[in-house]
């Protein structure tokens, strides 16, 4: 039976941009479910920005793993939690959700840590038989709570989205053109092309005069841009790729994907921010179990999916091969393709 007397409730979620977002129906559901609850997000501190203007959220708070026990303990008792929701479980944080006295701790079942939670979550998401954020949502479904809300929405401050329009007019974005995002960092989360295979497709994007590519990264990300474009061929300087590498905070950046017709990266945190915005995604998945569209695929936008076929190298499915890059297998050309076809452009090759 559903419990209605939550009046200060904790999610965790303290990894990765995408796991954030695929987390936000959570949320939404919870302040659905118990509207005069407040409703704590405690997240890693580079994610925080996504969620300050989300209008189910009431608070936020910072987690890194350098901090002390004491430090999360302490934290914990503060706020005075009566319900604990692990969305990422961590063992200090499960700890001191049972030290702080948190009345309803929800969390798997499956690590040693468990015995901190007093409603477990029976279900092994390394199995990936579902979406990620489907897998959330086993969280509520344990407290009793099915309707459950669905969509990933983000919300924009005026002053981010007058941001983005200064930028892409500095970076001489013109209106007349269909805008290509390519986001070719991955911060080694899964399987990516190489360096060769975006400059590939950046040229064939740039050659297109009916096209304009950007290219986004975060801050560490901008050497394997520079890298990038070190090699790119000639082109005219109205046809030269623009890059905006560090040079926005997450929501800044989401503004910016609102601009674009496609985004083309491999599976990463910034495209399920583009998917949030429902921009059209071109996505190169790799064939480690863990890691495929199954559990970590874009929702809620039009997207299309590249992946490895036939992979028969057992390393190779493990992502740890050193003789084969089994991302080659994805040709440039249909990528290409497909692009041109999402924007409407499959009759200008």
């Amino acid at each position: 039976m559903k419990q209605t007397h939550y009046k200060h409730i904790l999610v965790s979620r303290t990894d990765g941009l995408g796991d954030l977002i695929l987390s936000l129906p959570v949320f939404q559901t919870l302040k659905a479910t118990y509207a005069q609850a407040s409703i704590t997000a405690l997240v890693n501190p580079y994610t925080a920005d996504l969620i300050r203007n989300c209008p189910f959220i009431d608070s936020i708070q910072s987690y890194v793993p350098t901090m002390s026990m004491h430090q999360v303990l302490h934290q914990f008792r503060q706020s005075k939690f009566d319900l604990y929701i692990a969305l990422f479980p961590r063992p200090v944080l499960a700890w001191a959700s049972w030290q702080s006295g948190i009345a309803t701790r929800v969390g798997t079942a499956y690590r040693w840590y468990s015995i901190f939670f007093n409603k477990k979550i029976y279900v092994h998401r390394s199995e990936c038989l579902r979406h990620e954020s489907d897998y959330n949502l086993d969280a509520l479904r344990i407290l009793g709570i099915h309707n459950m809300k669905t969509n990933i929405t983000i919300s924009l401050p005026k002053k981010d989205r007058d941001y983005a329009t200064q930028l892409l007019k500095i970076k001489k974005i013109s209106k007349m053109r269909k805008l290509i995002i390519i986001h070719p960092g991955s911060k080694n989360s899964a399987l990516n092309w190489n360096e060769h295979r975006y400059r590939d497709i950046i040229f064939q994007l740039c050659k297109n005069k009916k096209l304009q590519v950007l290219l986004t990264g975060s801050p560490p990300e901008k050497k394997l841009i520079v890298d990038i474009l070190k090699g790119l061929p000639i082109l005219p300087k109205a046809q030269v790729p623009a890059v905006i590498a560090g040079e926005t905070t997450m929501l800044q950046l989401a503004a910016v994907l609102q601009h674009a017709d496609c985004f083309v990266s491999s599976s990463t945190g910034p495209m399920h921010l583009a998917a949030a915005m429902k921009i059209p995604t071109v996505s190169l998945f790799g064939p480690v179990a863990t890691t495929t569209p199954v559990r970590w695929g874009p929702l809620g936008n039009v997207h299309r999916i590249f992946m490895p076929e036939h992979v028969e190298c057992y390393q190779c499915l493990k992502g740890q091969c050193k003789q084969h890059d089994v991302m080659d297998q994805i040709p440039v050309s249909k990528v290409f393709k497909t692009v041109l076809d999402l924007v409407h452009l499959h009759n200008d090759l």
